[in-house]
């Protein structure tokens, strides 16, 4: 009943609107017509402005849905001919209806104005000498609309819109858009309960008590700047049941709802020359697009509804309309095309200059002819007609209710009503896609311009506009925001970003935990990053799940004074050449700036200076962890830290990493300046080729506490030069290291290396419970060139096979003097092939101290040495003696048999 009265109240409107036109026309004229055509002129027509409008009726079809439909353009305000030409505005009123399957009720009523800019005479719109109009000849026209539109659904719900349209146009081009913005909010459309039930006997039941409460969680989804996730709660109460027989309930509740989708049509249309003479051939295109997800992520196909479309529209004359329009997307209108058949009157009453009244001029529009530009200004306005679309969800719900076959009491739970809440798993989120929308809530990017705010319904496209709107965001909020970017898009984000605020950089390549199992992200590559990310004085930066490929200098990751910096995930493809600036990650610290880094989980690839860098200068101090990466390139170090600049400070972790490929030093220390710089370097592995060596204290210029490191639990099986460098080549460098429980497997010029060049320098060095199985020239080499070192090598076990000795304590000097002190020397046991087992040599003013005994029979265990299992040798340099030798506090005149 309320359609049926829609139906009337509409077509009365539309009747009361013609009325209301011819009315408003038959006041605006100046006297009374003429009836005599032979008087009937120009000049007469030109007295008066000319109320033109159509009725228009017909029906359209495709293979789902057919509907019929009736509109009037009735005019309400006119200037069209007022000055004797072929120019001025139209106010008209148009009413809409349609009727379609199902009893769906479509109807719109629009106040609309179009004008003219013309210069042709009235004469022109009825005297034609048959040539071929030019593009302007006949003028140009423009307009705009507003509509209120209404439907009734086959589910007997009523929706509103306001629609607001554009028009352009000139005899062969017209252009025109529309816009649809929903009123009505969303409403049930079916809901279906069905029940099914077993039964073999009688039961009874009763409440016992209170129930309880169920709860279920959605799959998380992207919302405005968040990641939320749904929790449903089931309350229920508890039954007690006494049965002897079976009984099996099956209760379901299906619900649709409806609603309003908002979005957007454009169309251009181009009348075929030539043909245009006799009658019009319109070659229409266009886009639309309307937003299907009003309730958010669901199941199904509810993606945006949007695709081209194309069609023609035929006059064979005016009044008749036949058209043809394909839709890429068919849930637009149901089905991919759609035929329509119209007829269209015009209801001017007055004399043009033609001498034809209101029902001659009926008549003329049933016959072939040429149709003037003005003529358009009366057809209804081109929108998508019925204008409301609506989207559907569905929400169903079962229970189950069992009772067994027994006298026994059973307890079972029924649900009696259903609630959610939504709940926040992360935000504080600026979104960017490149790509297409994804389905979890996160649309196609756009640009600042076009759109976007950073939204999931509105992201950007670039990383650049998405972490300069974090920025503003943590600036303004002083809560660090996140830039979310999509990845598997199809097209890498290239770009230098240069962040201004703190900023959380993650991907979805990351997954977002959410509750009861489900995660957000996690199921994409990482996106791909043609680019660098700079960054300097800002407290916070995080970088997780990124494929970052560079090929200029300066590095992939170039910070500083950062004082959280995380980088975890990543994916670093760089290539500036083994010896050039840059590297993947380069960070500098400096001033009083105290940073702590977290490098974890990432993998570099390619050709460049270092993997991983770090400084620390002036009175800087920093933290940093490098853990679980994998380094598989051609650098000129994996690991490269400095600390140098007046009392600096570094403490690095290097801890479960992967060394393949090619390298100067897999792990370089370096300091200076009175800095001071801790590296423990646990369990990696050096897999690859290392010309220099697996890790490199290089030790200078360091005044007080000395610098410091472990070295435990690592695992040698490439090809090196050294093993472990330990060095002190400056007047001040001091160094204590603890080289233990490593194992030594690959090709070494020397495993464990102590080395110190200048006199003022100093090394203490423990190296203890080691395996040396590899190849080596030396297996553990003590060399003083002028400092001092104080070393214990005591339990190690050296069953690989060395060219020269198993272990060699030299203390060489040409001026000055060395002192080397051997505090512990006990429980090695070397049963490889050697030239000699142990090796003593020292020369000139150098001292050698050896607390402990150098007989391998005693407490060392020396085998298979081609030569002497024990060597002590010393040589004269001019004016320097032999050096001195001691063991135990007793100095031993060389050469002597040593016990």
């Amino acid at each position: 009943m309320q359609i049926v009265n829609n139906v009337l109240a509409v077509t009365r409107f539309s009747l009361l609107a013609l009325g209301f036109s011819i009315a408003s026309h038959g006041t605006a004229q100046a006297g009374p017509v003429d009836k005599n055509p032979v008087k009937q002129t120009a000049e007469i027509a030109e007295v008066h402005p000319m109320y033109i409008g159509t009725v228009t009726g017909g029906v359209k079809t495709n293979d789902s849905y057919t509907e019929g439909n009736f509109s009037i353009v009735a005019p309400l305000w006119s200037t069209l001919g007022s000055d004797a030409t072929l120019s001025g505005g139209l106010l008209f009123l148009e009413p809409y209806i349609s009727y379609g399957e199902g009893g769906e009720v479509a109807a719109s009523v629009g106040l609309g104005y179009r004008y003219l800019f013309g210069t042709q005479p009235l004469s022109a719109l009825t005297h034609h000498d048959g040539h071929q109009a030019g593009f302007f000849e006949e003028g140009a026209f423009v307009g705009a609309n507003v509509f209120a539109d209404m439907l009734n659904t086959e589910a007997d719900n009523q929706f509103w819109q306001l629609g607001v349209g554009l028009e352009v146009g000139t005899r062969y081009v017209e252009l025109r858009g529309n816009y649809y913005i929903p009123l009505s909010d969303k409403q049930l459309a079916e809901e279906r309960r069905t029940r099914e039930t077993f039964r073999s006997t009688q039961t009874s039941s009763s409440v016992v008590g209170g129930g309880q409460q169920i709860h279920s969680y959605s799959d998380p989804y992207a919302t405005g700047n968040s990641i939320a996730q749904n929790e449903v709660f089931s309350n229920s109460i508890t039954q007690v049941t006494r049965t002897t027989t079976t009984t099996t309930t099956i209760e379901r509740l299906f619900r649709r709802y409806e609603e309003g989708m908002e979005g957007w049509d454009a169309e251009i249309a181009v009348l075929v020359p030539g043909l245009d003479r006799y009658m019009d051939v319109m070659l229409i295109g266009g886009y639309y697009s309307f937003d299907n997800q009003p309730f958010g992520p669901q199941e199904g196909g509810t993606g945006n509804v949007q695709g081209w479309k194309a069609g023609v529209e035929i006059r064979p004359v005016p009044a008749l309309i036949l058209s043809g329009t394909w839709y890429e997307d068919e849930r637009l209108t149901g089905g991919d095309w759609t035929l329509g058949l119209q007829m269209q009157v015009p209801f001017e009453a007055s004399d043009l200059g033609d001498g034809k009244n209101f029902w001659s001029r009926i008549g003329d529009s049933f016959k072939p002819r040429r149709r003037h530009l003005m003529e358009r200004l009366a057809e209804p306005v081109s929108r998508q007609n019925a204008a409301v679309k609506i989207a559907s969800s569905v929400e169903e719900s079962s229970e189950v209710v069992s009772h067994s076959s027994s006298t026994r009491v059973q307890r079972t739970t029924r649900v009696l009503a259903q609630s959610e809440r939504q709940l926040v798993l992360a935000d504080d989120i600026v979104f960017v896609n490149n790509g297409d929308a994804v389905g979890n809530g996160i649309q196609a990017g756009t640009t600042l311009g076009g759109g976007a705010n950073g939204t999931a319904e509105h992201p950007f496209n670039t990383i650049t506009e998405g972490t300069a709107a974090a920025g503003t965001k943590t600036t303004q909020g002083n809560k660090t925001w996140t830039v979310y970017t999509q990845g598997d898009t199809g097209t890498p984000y290239n770009e230098v970003v240069n962040l201004t605020a703190n900023t959380k950089l993650v991907s979805s390549f990351h997954a977002l935990e959410g509750l009861g199992g489900k995660t957000f992200g996690g199921d994409t590559a990482r996106p791909i990053w043609n680019g660098r990310l700079l960054a300097s004085n800002i407290p916070s930066v995080q970088l997780t799940g990124y494929d970052i490929r560079t090929t200029v200098l300066g590095g992939s990751i170039n910070v500083q004074n950062i004082q959280n910096l995380v980088i975890t995930e990543n994916l670093f493809d760089v290539n500036t050449g083994k010896y050039a600036g840059g590297g993947a990650i380069y960070s500098t610290s400096n001033g009083n700036t105290h940073s702590e880094i977290d490098i974890t989980g990432n993998r570099f690839t390619g050709i460049t200076i270092d993997g991983v860098a770090v400084e620390s200068r002036d009175t800087a101090s920093v933290v940093i962890s490098v853990a679980g990466n994998e380094f598989d390139g051609n650098f000129s170090s994996a690991f490269y830290g400095s600390a140098n600049v007046t009392a600096s400070n570094i403490a690095a972790t290097l801890e479960g990493n992967t060394l393949r490929g090619s390298y100067s030093n897999g792990f370089f220390h370096g300091s200076g300046d009175n800095s001071h710089f801790n590296m423990d370097v646990l369990s990696n592995t050096f897999a690859g080729t290392f010309l220099g060596a697996g890790i490199r204290y290089n030790n200078s210029e360091v005044v007080g506490t000395p610098n410091t490191g472990l070295v435990q639990g690592n695992v040698f099986s490439g090809t090196f030069g050294d093993g472990v460098l330990l060095a002190a080549h400056f007047d001040t460098g001091s160094l204590n290291v603890t080289v233990t429980d490593n194992e030594f497997s690959g090709t070494f010029r020397y495993g464990v290396n102590v080395n110190t060049l200048l006199v003022g320098s100093a090394i203490n060095a423990t190296i203890t419970e080691n395996s040396l199985t590899g190849d080596f020239n030396s297996g553990i080499f003590v060399d003083n060139r002028g400092g001092q070192v104080t070393s214990t090598i005591s339990n190690n076990l050296l069953n690989g096979t060395f060219d020269n000795n198993g272990i060699r304590v030299s203390s060489l000097i040409s001026s000055g003097s060395a002192l080397t002190n051997v505090t512990g020397f006990q429980g090695n046991i070397i049963s490889g092939i050697s030239q000699t087992g142990i090796l003593v040599t020292r020369s000139g003013a150098a001292v050698i101290n050896v607390n402990g005994t150098l007989n391998p029979a005693v407490s060392n265990e020396v085998s298979n040495e081609t030569g002497n299992a024990l060597e002590s040798t010393g040589f004269t340099l001019p004016g320097h003696g032999g050096g001195q030798f001691y063991l135990n506090g007793q100095l031993i005149t060389m050469p002597a048999t040593l016990p």
